[in-house]
């Protein structure tokens, strides 16, 4: 029990680190994945919504109480080459609303960040309280004493997450599968 209640704790709280450093990547580096063109902008903005989606599920079974959803921006593609809305008259507009969309779809993680950090805080002091109390020997016998951490922590989705923050970097840095410098 305890081995797994701490693989838990430190997985969630390197996803914690993690969104921490991506929001910092982010104000960072912002301006240079803007100026990547438009399917780097697109990658990025897309990226950005699977790891909200992912950080979701990992906020959702740790909290007690259903939250309000925001409201997300959904992102086209941006303009093909070979189309005419490849011109500058389409495609000035669609990089100015994409990295809106980008901008807000950070801010969102930002906040989430904060509600999976408190949820996590909470998780582990409701968690401590149980390791405290003495399990009675019928649920040891039965091998049903958990903590609330174990029981509602979901260390797929957390490890998701963590795999959609690494792409999240690639894509804000143009690293990877998001280098389109060459197309």
């Amino acid at each position: 029990l305890h081995s797994r209640e701490g693989m838990l704790r430190e997985q969630h709280k390197e996803a914690i680190n993690a969104l921490n450093g991506l929001q910092r990547e982010y104000e960072l580096n912002e301006e240079q994945a803007k100026q990547r063109g438009p399917a780097a902008l697109f990658a990025l903005v897309d990226q950005l919504l699977r790891t909200h989606t992912a950080l979701q599920r990992v906020i959702t079974p740790l909290q007690q109480r259903r939250t309000r959803q925001p409201f997300l921006p959904t992102v086209v593609p941006p303009p093909e080459n070979e189309d005419h809305t490849f011109d500058p008259e389409f495609t000035e507009p669609w990089l100015v609303q994409t990295a809106a969309a980008a901008q807000q779809t950070m801010a969102v993680i930002k906040q989430k960040a904060a509600v999976l950090s408190t949820a996590v805080t909470d998780a582990i002091t409701k968690s401590d309280a149980e390791l405290q109390r003495e399990p009675t020997v019928a649920s040891e016998l039965q091998g049903e004493f958990t903590t609330f951490f174990v029981r509602k922590a979901d260390p797929k989705a957390c490890s998701h997450l963590l795999d959609s923050l690494n792409l999240c970097s690639d894509a804000l840095h143009g690293r990877g599968s998001f280098d389109f410098s060459a197309q």
